[in-house]
């Protein structure tokens, strides 16, 4: 009975060789994620899974802007983003400082968006700097709009902002 036994027991060598395979894939799945961590991380952080609420949110902006809606646009804009130039008059977001063409210029809200609702680009997400979304408004007959939001406090806003001819 216990020849039976024996026989059924796997291997020394089976055993370790089993054992040192399990031990590298472990080692290789923590240095894959730490070699990816970013991504991973910024991945998780803008819910990469699903863009669609960067997309409203980017309506939303463009339909504010376009009715000339100061607080709707503020709304959706981190005013203390080093990437944005918001320009205030009395308290109130009344345009950006964007470069068009070669010249810093400060473009009013009625402005940026003439259309409130341009063709949109599928969100494209970056991870460097805990990760953005990035999404481009292209206005017929007109300019593109570059968006870069970021999801603060589960909410999207706009950290960026650049005009292309």
């Amino acid at each position: 009975m216990t020849e039976e036994m024996d026989d059924k027991r796997p291997s020394r060598a089976r055993e370790f060789l089993i054992m040192a395979i399990v031990i590298i894939v472990a080692v290789g799945a923590i240095a894959a994620g730490g070699f990816y961590r970013d991504e991973v991380t910024g991945y998780t952080r803008l819910r990469g899974w699903n863009t669609k609420p960067v997309l409203a949110a980017t309506q939303q902006f463009l339909q504010a802007a376009a009715a000339g809606d100061s607080d709707g646009v503020a709304a959706l804009t981190d005013l203390k983003s080093p990437d944005l130039d918001a320009v205030t008059k009395d308290g109130k977001l009344i345009a950006f400082r964007v470069t068009v063409g070669l010249t810093l210029t400060n473009v009013s809200l009625k402005k940026l968006a003439p259309d409130p609702n341009p063709e949109l680009s599928e969100p494209h997400l970056t991870y460097t700097a805990g990760g953005r979304a990035n999404v481009d408004a292209t206005f017929k007959d007109a300019h593109r709009l570059l968006f870069q939001w970021d999801r603060r406090g589960g909410v999207w806003k706009v950290v960026g902002l650049s005009w292309v001819d």
